[in-house]
């Protein structure tokens, strides 16, 4: 039933993100400054470049720049449309109305612009529940895209979509850290709450927030920092970038978690049953969804090795390859001695 529910929602975010083509395009259009500019673009390409301005500024710039003289009434109806598609917002300052630019050239790079299939579906991803989501590691894939690991460490209990967004700049768009929230949610890391109904085809709504963070999950969380800490003291042994007399500061946990791995991997394929080290091999190596194997063996049933194996089986809950716990604990034990001895 999940299923059919998840595929329903995907073919509607198929034909949502259709719609969504002729709107993308055009907004890409309006930062395309290689081709003759319009006014619009002129006056977009202000905003962008001085970050903050006011309207006499705008005037006072195309002026002097352009050769333009135009009114106020005429920039605000620019800076109107400008704000229609989200690409800026306005404050009042002094009495003074300040516009701001919040699209950000990278940000309609990576959502915008091209607007891949792929990409289409991620920006909507909060609007419509997308499959992408729930891959087994879609969490962990955030730890090393992008500027996402920022996200990852600002999720507080309490905390809304547009907060978080205003809290990290402008460096990461909003549809990102949506799209982080939903799959942190959808694999327990945190919990959120939809506080509003959905957009549509209302630009000015899309802005609006759309998500509170219930809960974070903290012992989880620890999981992520271990992860990434472990990755970037590798990537730091492997690039030969530290300074002589210095190391990274993950650099004896991940010497630690290296011999566990060995005693893992030893202990492991000293078993009798044949079936046991082919499967366990296989896992050690990190094939450990029965999806995976069916991929390895392709025509072989690799599930007939199971059926002499007591120690793994398939977990029904998700496909994945699990041991026995009495097993993992002399492992765990093995380990221990391994990293105690040396």
């Amino acid at each position: 039933m999940k299923q059919n529910a998840t595929l329903h929602n995907v073919a509607q975010t198929e034909e949502i993100a259709m719609k969504e083509g002729t709107r993308i395009t055009k907004m890409a259009k309006i930062i395309d400054f290689d081709q003759t500019s319009t006014t619009e673009e002129k006056v977009a390409r202000i905003i962008q470049n001085k970050k903050e301005v006011s309207y006499q500024s705008i005037i006072d710039e195309l002026k002097s720049t352009e050769s333009l003289e135009l009114s106020k009434p005429t920039i605000s109806r620019k800076v109107r449309s400008l704000e229609k598609e989200g690409l800026v917002i306005k404050k009042t300052v002094d009495k003074k109305i300040i516009v701001k630019w919040v699209g950000g050239t990278p940000a309609l790079e990576q959502e915008l612009i091209g607007a891949t299939q792929k990409h289409t579906r991620a920006s909507i991803l909060a609007e419509n529940y997308d499959m992408m989501v729930s891959n087994a590691f879609s969490l962990f894939s955030l730890l090393f895209e992008d500027g996402y690991w920022e996200v990852i460490m600002n999720l507080k209990e309490g905390l809304n979509d547009t907060e978080l967004h205003q809290r990290l700049g402008n460096d990461i768009p909003l549809d990102s850290i949506r799209r982080i929230l939903v799959t942190s949610d959808v694999h327990d890391l945190i919990k959120i709450k939809r506080i509003r109904s959905v957009s549509g085809n209302d630009q000015i709504r899309l802005t609006e927030p759309l998500y509170r963070i219930d809960s974070v999950n903290k012992h989880y969380l620890e999981y992520f920092i271990v992860i990434r800490g472990l990755a970037s003291a590798a990537i730091a042994r492997m690039g030969g970038e530290i300074s002589e007399g210095y190391t990274h500061l993950y650099d004896g946990l991940l010497d630690v978690i290296v011999l566990m791995f060995l005693s893992l991997r030893d202990k492991a394929m000293s078993n009798q049953n044949e079936a046991d080290n082919e499967i366990l091999a296989k896992m050690l190596m990190n094939y450990d969804f029965a999806p995976d194997l069916d991929r390895v063996y392709k025509q072989e049933n690799w599930r007939k090795l199971l059926k002499g194996i007591g120690n793994v089986k398939i977990d029904d809950k998700a496909e994945r390859l699990i041991i026995r716990q009495a097993l993992s604990e002399r492992y765990r034990m093995s380990m221990i001695e391994r990293v105690t001895k040396k």
